[in-house]
């Protein structure tokens, strides 16, 4: 844990009012705690999203939801697991009737993330399946957004084999529908340590 660097959960207050995630991962309870415990609204995924865990920014009022949401198209059958992670953002400033504000994607499964300066931090993960075809680029480079991350953003380490991409996509919270900055290290998987200045990802190195 770092000051000044806040992580994800399944349960925040700014005081007054719990916000809860449900067991089913489809629903986040908002529930007034000032006279007993009633629930006052509720943020609802669609049904093929899953919610991953979620920040509370008390002060701007707002909710950044962590999800996952599964593509069953058969033009991303050979994407790693179908699947992207998705950050939405709510204005909850009226918690009774949570307002979505704006989200935005990338490819893989939710690897972790942190909200530091006003500034979220997505991480997930893209294994490379199938059999990639070399003049179609989407069977083996990840999306950000609506776009392939750029060859320029993508990183290689030192070493001479990889499985998978780890991107890390960063969302102002003023402009929740916009990528600030996207990074993607190939990689054959590891870890991550993010400071209040920088982001550290390490892996193994297998015999």
């Amino acid at each position: 844990r770092e000051a000044g660097v806040d992580e994800a959960d399944v349960v925040k207050t700014d005081g007054r009012y719990l916000y809860v995630m449900k067991e089913s991962s489809a629903e986040i309870s908002i529930i007034d705690t000032e006279k007993g415990l009633k629930k006052v609204g509720s943020i609802r995924m669609a049904d093929t999203v899953n919610t991953n865990e979620f920040y509370l920014i008390k002060d701007e009022k707002r909710l950044i939801a962590i999800t996952s949401e599964r593509t069953d198209s058969q033009e991303d059958s050979y994407l790693s697991g179908n699947q992207k992670v998705v950050a939405i953002t709510y204005d909850i400033s009226s918690p009774e009737k949570p307002k979505k504000l704006g989200s935005v994607s990338q490819s893989g499964t939710y690897t972790s993330s942190r909200f530091s300066d006003g500034y979220l931090y997505l991480f997930s993960e893209y294994y490379i399946g199938g059999e990639p075809i070399k003049d179609r680029p989407e069977t083996f480079v990840p999306m950000v957004g609506d776009s392939l991350i750029r060859e320029k953003d993508i990183l290689l380490p030192s070493s001479m084999q990889g499985c998978m991409y780890e991107i890390v996509t960063v969302i102002g919270l003023d402009n929740p529908s916009e990528i600030s900055d996207s990074k993607a290290i190939f990689t054959n998987g590891g870890e991550l340590y993010v400071s209040s200045n920088n982001i550290y990802y390490y892996e193994t190195e297998w015999s």
